[in-house]
């Protein structure tokens, strides 16, 4: 029998909840909820106090489970768009995709942290875009060129080193650049001049 109640007590370590059927005041028994996986791989998605969900019972409402929370006119769809896929959360971070427009977008509130990774890859056809501050505590390999447009590339501690290369600033160039007028022994000449 299919019956709409309410999530009435929440058992969220155990997986289970009681349901409210409002049309008779039934409380019903413990009740498991539909996840997609239980096994070796666990999915787990929670309800909150209150949710509005459709329950599959027996004719006596003592045995059952959860089919899922469903809309309702107070609990309407967030964006309302057959082409948008969004899970939303509470304190407003969210995960979308829009399958019109092939747009990725997550928002979140708080921290992002990836806890293990073997390699991660970031690929893009045309560019990435880092707007903020980056902090990197391992070695940098860069196959290509680095360019600083309004910036300046600092060492605080360390050596900036060209192996096989050189040096240039401007037209300057490190491995060619000499000084005349310079006499030998213990003599030094001043700083370099732009």
């Amino acid at each position: 029998m299919l019956r709409f109640g309410h999530i009435s007590t929440i058992d969220a370590s155990k997986g289970l909840y009681k349901v409210t059927f409002e049309e008779d005041d039934l409380v019903s028994g413990w009740l498991p909820y539909l996840v997609k996986n239980t096994k070796q791989n666990k999915d787990e998605s929670p309800f909150d106090q209150d949710e509005h969900v459709a329950c599959l019972m027996d004719e006596n409402c003592e045995y059952g489970v959860i089919l899922g929370a469903i809309n309702s006119e107070t609990d309407l769809p967030i964006v309302g768009d057959k082409d948008i896929r969004v899970t939303t959360y509470k304190d407003g971070s969210y995960i979308k995709f829009d399958r019109a427009t092939k747009k990725l977008t997550v928002s979140c509130e708080g921290d992002v942290e990836v806890v293990k990774a073997t390699n991660i890859n970031f690929k893009a056809s045309s560019k990435i875009t880092l707007d903020s501050d980056v902090d990197v505590t391992g070695k940098i390999t860069v196959t290509k060129d680095i360019k600083s447009t309004t910036g300046n590339i600092t060492s605080d501690t360390g050596d900036i080193k060209a192996t096989l290369g050189d040096v240039k600033a401007t037209t300057h160039s490190l491995s060619t650049h000499v000084h005349s007028g310079v006499t030998s022994g213990f003599s030094s000449t001043g700083p370099p001049t732009p």
